[in-house]
């Protein structure tokens, strides 16, 4: 990569990043960071009720998922058991719905009840238990994928010794907890701060709470009239204030945790898992897919099948796509695949310049710390910097497009950062010195053994941008709104047949563009080899 394309790239990723964010974020300290023409800012509700009600939520869905995430990680890192393909496959799916759907789901299937104790019980599902269970179970897979690094660095030799030499049971487990506290405390700053940032269910449960949450009080103050871009900066503020000290507190209690192992020694064996794992964990399974898989798609499959009375008294059915529908999948496999693709190309771009230079590493720091950011609050940085002259792209497909790609930097880095490291460079200098063509050292040298590591790289950043909910509501164009915003205005108008069904058909369809991309990658690569 030549020096001026490995300094435009590093530019192009801190200008889209650093100015925006820094003059969103330090607007209530410089008021003359806001725009130019805002109204005069309000009288606005103090931000302490948001700021503890976000680190309740935050706190109790960690608490919640990190004890489930160690006992699961080990099953599957340590334990010989048959389910392991099964429950990988489910957290997988998990990982990849969107909360609000998962949430719309349930609220259809417990809007049926009606007696006293149904009504009861859909309070209870709807409110704060159900909004820490979901939130939850959304963080579940990331932090069994901390947890599984924890449990494969904790090699089989040392329990077998520990269990030698240890006698009592009690000790042993206090040794284990010891060793595997760097890894859980990864698992419980992960659900934290992905807790407090969930845009999706904040948005689909949160009027249902009783108290405010952050990452709404920053879409209200640039969405609701009158608009106070000061009090969204200060509740902006306080979010990413909460995920840094998350962030730097894990930090400060262990060291650095390396990649899970993906490919297992053939020399390192697997206990079979006793008759009381084994229960707990087809309990565990089952659970999880019931709350997170089976009732959301009952849900809206019955919902969807159910015929319906309308105001003419004439039966319908759910059937039918609302209007705008079809154009709103397009603008979503639009946006998915152009800038997973996009996200794909500079994450690679920077880790190959990270890799090279000191100031490459220094621009990897900025999409790094993107991670204390959530999506509302880079969207509502991109509203104030790029929705005045002289730049305007805020409503225009390209900020859409851009703004996506970015979002999914930090999960990229992450993902790829080990893949390519591990790649030695020898091969690719030798070929240079033999003057060997680029396009044939991509294709036999770099490519073959990075295809499958890509495809899911790219299916990862396809499906967060499909569903993706705070950006498509605040940067995409007027008409061209991707399906996550269509499915948030049928839920907010109790259409929930309408709903369901397009949420069955966007599911389904992002499905099929990602099993038929990994099939195709899959053969290209037996191609390859």
């Amino acid at each position: 990569m030549s020096k001026a394309l490995r300094s435009t790239t590093a530019l192009l990723v801190v200008l889209l990043l650093t100015v925006p964010l820094a003059r969103f974020l330090l607007l209530p300290f410089f008021p003359a960071f806001g725009p130019a023409h805002s109204p005069p800012p309000s009288d606005p509700d103090p931000l302490a009720p948001a700021l503890v009600g976000s680190a309740l939520l935050a706190f109790g869905s960690a608490a919640l998922a990190t004890p489930l995430a160690l006992w699961l990680g080990l099953l599957l890192e340590q334990r010989q058991w048959r389910g392991n393909g099964m429950l990988t496959a489910l957290l997988w799916l998990i990982f990849l719905m969107p909360g609000y759907l998962v949430a719309s789901g349930w609220e259809v299937l417990l809007a049926q009840l009606t007696s006293g104790v149904g009504v009861a019980l859909r309070h209870a599902l709807l409110g704060w238990p159900g909004f820490v269970a979901f939130n939850a179970l959304k963080g579940l897979p990331p932090a069994i994928l901390a947890c599984r690094a924890g449990w494969a660095s904790l090699e089989l030799i040392l329990v077998d010794s520990a269990r030698l030499h240890v006698h009592r049971r009690a000790s042993r487990w206090l040794l284990n907890a010891r060793t595997m506290l760097p890894f859980a405390s990864v698992s419980f700053v992960i659900v934290f701060v992905e807790s407090m940032q969930d845009f999706g269910l904040a948005a689909t449960l949160g009027g249902q709470l009783g108290m405010p949450l952050l990452v709404a009080e920053v879409y209200r103050g640039i969405a609701a009239w009158p608009v106070s871009w000061p009090r969204a900066a200060r509740a902006a503020d306080l979010l990413v204030l909460l995920s840094a000290v998350a962030i730097l507190l894990r930090v400060w209690l262990g060291t650095e945790t390396r990649a899970p192992v993906l490919i297992r020694s053939s020399a390192q064996r697997r206990a079979r898992p006793s008759s009381r794992e084994r229960c707990f964990a087809a309990a565990a399974m089952a659970a999880v897919a019931l709350l997170g898989v089976i009732v959301p798609l009952t849900g809206f499959a019955a919902d969807v099948l159910t015929v319906q009375e309308t105001a003419n008294l004439q039966e319908t059915s759910a059937w039918q796509l609302p209007q705008g529908s079809w154009r709103a999948l397009c603008a979503s496999l639009l946006y998915g695949a152009s800038g997973a693709f996009l996200a794909l190309l500079l994450a690679c771009a920077l880790l190959a310049i990270g890799s090279r230079s000191r100031a490459g590493r220094i621009a990897m720091l900025v999409p790094m710390a993107n991670m204390a950011v959530p999506g509302v609050v880079l969207g509502a940085a991109w509203v104030i910097t790029f929705g005045a002259p002289p730049l305007v792209l805020t409503g225009t497909p390209f900020a859409m497009l851009l703004a996506s790609a970015v979002s999914q930097l930090p999960v990229l880095l992450l993902l790829l950062g080990n893949v390519l490291a591990s790649r030695h460079s020898a091969f690719g200098d030798a070929a240079r010195v033999n003057n060997v063509g680029l396009l044939d050292r991509l294709e036999l040298i770099h490519l073959p053994p990075l295809l499958r590591p890509l495809a899911w790289g790219w299916s990862l950043a396809f499906v967060r941008i499909f569903f993706d909910l705070p950006l498509a509501m605040l940067l995409a164009p007027a008409g061209g709104e991707p399906v996550g915003v269509l499915i948030l205005q049928l839920q907010h108008g109790l259409h929930f047949g309408p709903m369901a069904f397009l949420g069955l058909v966007s599911l389904a369809l992002c499905g099929s563009v990602v099993t038929l991309v990994c099939a195709s990658i899959r053969v290209l690569a037996r191609s390859m080899a």
